[in-house]
């Protein structure tokens, strides 16, 4: 990776962090900046990531003949984000919320926020969380090839805005979404529920009291989703409830984890729930009904645990 970052030195770099499908729009930026990316000799478009239009991107990029002007990466170790991620001019995610595959959150916007980038991304779902629009980055109509292209074309064109984007998106993902804080704020929310004592609780009370669910929906992740359950079963957290709810997945997802509550520990429980193709808030209520958890999260399939 040092060596790639290196050959694009002197280069303002377009960077896109994500699962390469439709609703990440990677295809659709890379469509709307073909001819800004052959015209400005300066810019390069780095794509990192896998999925099922990786292919496409291919072809476009050799179709356009922009070999010299994109690069696709489909495996990059965390580890190595950061080095993209320092190296970046602009961070580029065009999402669009599209029934039943919906933006959750959006943490690569914070991700790219916490190394001082302005970011673009696309309205709807989570990302309006993250992405004050006009403060620490743009938030466009996501399938509007004109819209990515005038944002990207802004942001290229005026460094004062993009350190100032940049220096408040460190500072929103410094505060708002801080770790450490929100662990604490979590921490104490938990414990706020418990009786005070003192009290006698049977064993039943203080799982019920203690439990947490832990929904996730779930929607054609399953190499990500065996991940994220990888690291929430590693968890030292007391009882967990894990309840993914697959609505309508044709990868297997279903296949996979028919098998994963016996990798559970006695003292937590994971269900499985299938629904069909109606929508992620749907999969979530879903998953509320059936949970029996004192306090309850909403958790992205694609989301791991630290």
């Amino acid at each position: 990776q040092t060596a790639l970052i290196e050959k694009l030195r002197g280069k303002k770099i377009i960077l896109s962090v994500g699962r390469l499908i439709q609703r990440k729009g990677q295809l659709r930026a890379l469509a709307a900046l073909a001819l800004l990316l052959s015209d400005n000799l300066d810019a390069h478009y780095v794509i990192i990531g896998d999925g099922p239009e990786a292919e496409a991107i291919t072809q476009m990029i050799k179709d356009k003949k922009l070999k010299s002007s994109v690069t696709l990466l489909r495996s990059v170790h965390n580890k190595d984000l950061p080095l993209w991620y320092e190296a970046a001019t602009l961070f580029l995610l065009p999402t669009v919320s599209r029934t039943p595959d919906v933006e959750g959150f959006g943490l690569v916007f914070v991700e790219a926020g916490m190394h001082s980038l302005p970011v673009v991304g696309g309205k709807g779902g989570g990302v309006d969380e993250v992405i004050h629009d006009g403060v620490n980055g743009l938030m466009i109509d996501g399938e509007s090839e004109d819209a990515i292209r005038d944002a990207v074309t802004r942001l290229l064109s005026d460094g004062a805005l993009r350190r100032r984007m940049g220096g408040q998106g460190r500072t929103r993902a410094q505060t708002a979404f801080n770790v450490e804080e929100n662990v604490t704020r979590f921490g104490e929310r938990i414990y706020a529920l418990l009786p005070p004592p003192p009290f006698q609780p049977s064993h039943e009370d203080v799982i019920r009291q203690a439990l947490v669910s832990v929904i996730i929906p779930a929607y054609n992740h399953k190499k990500e989703l065996l991940r994220t359950l990888d690291t929430l079963r590693a968890q030292s957290y007391g009882p967990l409830e894990i309840i993914v709810v697959d609505d309508g997945s044709d990868d297997g997802t279903g296949v996979v984890l028919a098998e994963e509550h016996n990798k559970w520990q006695d003292r937590r429980s994971f269900k499985y729930i299938r629904i069909e193709h109606k929508g992620a808030p749907a999969a979530r209520n879903a998953g509320i009904k059936s949970a029996r958890g004192t306090l309850v999260i909403f958790w992205d399939a694609d989301i791991t645990a630290k």
